[in-house]
C-alpha cells in the first residue's frame, strides 16, 4: 500500500525470498483487503455506466472542438499597464487619505483638550 520506504521494501522482499510462508501471508492479506474493498464498493448509477460505455464505443460523438488562443495580426494586443497603474494609484490614494484622516483626528482631539483646559482656568 506504499506505506514503506525503499529500504523497508527491499528488506521485506529479502525476507520474502528467505521465508515462503511470508509470501503466503502477504498474498492472503492482499486477497482479504481486496474482498473487503469489493464488499464496500459503491455501485455507480446506471446512467453513468451507460454514458461511459457509449463514450468508449462511439468516440466521435464526444470529440470536443479545440479553439486556439493565438492572437491574430489584425487584433491589437490588450495591455494591462493602465489598469495596474490605476490600481496602484488607488492604493496610494487610500493610504494618503487614511493618514490625513488620522492626522486631522489627532489635531481635533488636541484642540478639544486645549479648549477644555483653557476654558476651566
Amino acid at each position: 500500500m506504499d506505506q514503506a520506504d525503499a529500504a523497508e521494501r527491499a528488506e521485506f522482499e529479502k525476507h520474502c525470498a528467505q521465508y515462503p510462508e511470508l509470501v503466503a501471508e502477504r498474498k492472503a492479506f492482499e486477497e482479504a483487503l481486496e474482498n473487503l474493498l469489493l464488499q464496500n464498493a459503491v455501485v455507480p448509477p446506471r446512467q453513468v455506466k451507460d454514458g461511459f460505455l457509449e463514450a468508449i464505443q462511439n468516440p466521435s460523438i464526444n470529440q470536443s472542438k479545440v479553439i486556439t488562443m493565438e492572437q491574430h495580426s489584425n487584433t491589437p494586443a490588450r495591455k494591462n499597464g493602465g489598469l495596474r497603474f490605476m490600481a496602484a494609484a488607488s492604493v496610494v490614494l487610500l493610504l494618503v487619505s487614511a493618514w490625513f484622516a488620522y492626522d486631522f483626528y489627532n489635531q481635533a482631539t488636541t484642540l478639544r483638550e486645549s479648549t477644555k483646559i483653557s476654558g476651566q482656568g
